[in-house]
């Protein structure tokens, strides 16, 4: 399993967490209903569970696939071109886990190109990065999200163009 917490501190004291999950690539074999990418295993879950349990402080947390809570979104701010969300193929409660335990903040995505929005969902921001690399698809100009926690904890983003820097 290849996920990683990694805990920030402020004047020696704990601040803020990351969590970074391996939500994998596409799949040989799936159902028209599940589409064709992997999804994070229900040990992930529990991983994430066991570790936010012991958090003191809030968290971000990082994968490439959306997870399914993305699609469909009825409001949204930003960029949404791709003629859907390419969301994880099973949804095995990762979002839920996040909603129960309260300490995640925000989840941050790639994987869509033509897609640099977020929306709020109980309290959570779901939001993708902006595209950075130069060979893959799509025409939106190559950027990135800045991610700031403030001193008082509040998360802050937006996004960077790359002519803006």
């Amino acid at each position: 399993m290849h996920n990683k917490k990694i805990g920030f501190t402020k004047n020696d004291q704990p601040f803020y967490n990351a969590y970074f999950l391996d939500s994998k690539a596409e799949r040989d074999d799936y159902t028209e209903e599940e589409g064709e990418y992997d999804y994070l295993s229900l040990d992930q879950v529990s991983w994430y569970e066991d570790q936010v349990a012991l958090d003191t402080v809030e968290s971000l947390v990082f994968m490439h696939i959306p997870l399914r809570q993305y699609i469909d979104p009825e409001t949204y701010v930003g960029i949404f071109r791709e003629k859907m969300v390419y969301a994880q193929g099973v949804d095995t409660g990762f979002f839920d886990a996040m909603v129960t335990y309260n300490k995640s903040k925000a989840v941050f995505v790639g994987h869509d190109h033509l897609n640099d929005f977020y929306l709020m969902m109980n309290g959570i921001m779901l939001a993708y990065g902006r595209a950075t690399g130069y060979n893959g698809y799509g025409n939106l100009e190559k950027g990135g999200r800045h991610i700031e926690i403030l001193d008082n904890g509040e998360l802050e983003t937006y996004i960077i163009l790359g002519s803006e820097v």
